[in-house]
């Protein structure tokens, strides 16, 4: 992944950035979080950040982090919910785009390639997500997890079914600021309340494939 300091031919004042920043929240999840990773460090597309915000673990978060060969800013906080994690990321982030990625679902190694691709293609959009396979402990797919997509307008469908799941998604980092970010009020459902605000103003692109993988489990 590239980093983000500045190439060793670059003048001093033209920094790089990476297009994708992906922010992962993450909260006594060591047991899992090391797939997660690696599932972000299989990708086809490589110019990307990481950036862990640990909400208050008090497992082995942090010495996984610290062990992983993929360069991570490890942030830690207080425990005060997924909401300030994400928006404590959204703050440092650099990326063109951002991937939020919860710390126990899996990419497919081409998800960052084509969704990328397709927010390039499709500048009116201001998000894009994939189709996504819920599975349980074990990687085993799970029965009944399935809701119809849509892309588009989507406010309507979007009020009647909650279709999007958050690891899918890539948003312009830029809609993301304009829209608020993640309400920390909300203990639950707080990506659903972004998705539905910023589908008042913007389009959604869909890839009807599924490149995400929702662990399910106790």
């Amino acid at each position: 992944p590239r980093r983000t300091s500045p190439q060793a031919d670059a003048p001093p004042d033209a920094p790089t950035s990476p297009a994708v920043t992906v922010i992962i929240p993450t909260y006594n999840r060591a047991h899992v979080l090391g797939q997660t990773l690696e599932s972000v460090q299989n990708q086809s597309f490589r110019d990307y950040e990481i950036i862990l915000v640990d909400d208050g673990s008090q497992d082995e978060t942090g010495r996984l982090v610290a062990s992983h060969p993929t360069p991570i800013r490890y942030v830690y906080q207080p425990n005060q919910g997924v909401s300030e994690a994400r928006n404590h990321a959204l703050r440092l982030a650099q990326g063109e785009f951002l991937a939020f990625l919860d710390s126990d679902d899996l990419w497919e190694p081409t998800f960052l390639e084509r969704t990328v691709a397709r927010l390039r293609a499709h500048p009116e959009e201001a998000m894009v997500y994939t189709d996504f396979v819920s599975v349980d402990a074990v990687g085993q797919p799970l029965r009944g997890h399935r809701k119809k997509p849509f892309g588009g307008q989507v406010t309507r469908p979007l009020f009647i079914s909650v279709f999007i799941h958050t690891s899918a998604v890539v948003a312009r980092r830029e809609a993301i600021i304009e829209a608020g970010g993640f309400n920390p009020n909300l203990s639950h459902n707080e990506d659903y309340d972004l998705w539905l605000r910023l589908s008042l103003h913007h389009r959604f692109g869909l890839i009807n494939e599924p490149l995400c993988r929702r662990r399910c489990h106790a």
